[in-house]
């Protein structure tokens, strides 16, 4: 892993979460730790690493999960009460997750997953406020701005699902 980091910005946190693990990301350190145990090995090592930066190091903090895959849903078509539908061709939810979805107000798009519950109690009991982000909201931004298209003028729906280091693109 990179040990300094461009795109992270000083007294800044980034948590990148994984199905075998979790990078603990700094403006000045990015360390990948397995967890092969799952939310014990998360637990520990996430302590560890808050016990190592004194209270207030971090003015911001954000938590960004490549765990499963998401799904797109033009802002004007979403409805809370149907959120699970809309993931259900892709993703079999396990017990231990729960539902989550980013509203991109300026993409006019809502992008829905599932994270583990266990992991974001963990984080949110912490002393240090999250921003939860699934990796795809973040691309998704990062493809329009490069686009010469204006945002107002694309609508999609699509899936982008991370397995085996792949990036498989669905519409």
């Amino acid at each position: 892993m990179p040990h300094d980091n461009k795109i992270i910005q000083p007294k800044e946190l980034s948590i990148h979460l994984f199905v075998n693990g979790f990078s603990f990301c700094t403006h000045s350190k990015i360390d990948f730790v397995a967890t092969p145990n799952g939310v014990e090995d998360f637990q520990q090592a996430f302590n560890d690493y808050l016990a190592y930066y004194p209270e207030g190091s971090f003015s911001s903090a954000s938590a960004i999960f490549f765990q499963n895959p998401s799904c797109f849903i033009p802002l004007s078509l979403f409805d809370k009460s149907h959120a699970e539908q809309y993931v259900s061709l892709h993703h079999k939810p396990k017990d231990s997750e729960t539902l989550a979805f980013d509203i991109l107000q300026e993409e006019a798009q809502v992008n829905l997953y599932y994270h583990s519950e266990p992991i974001k109690k963990i984080l949110t009991e912490s002393k240090i406020e999250f921003q939860y982000l699934h990796y795809n909201s973040i691309l998704y931004k990062q493809i329009l701005n490069l686009s010469t298209s204006s945002p107002s003028t694309v609508s999609t729906f699509s899936s982008f699902s991370f397995r085996c280091g792949r990036c498989f693109f669905g519409e």
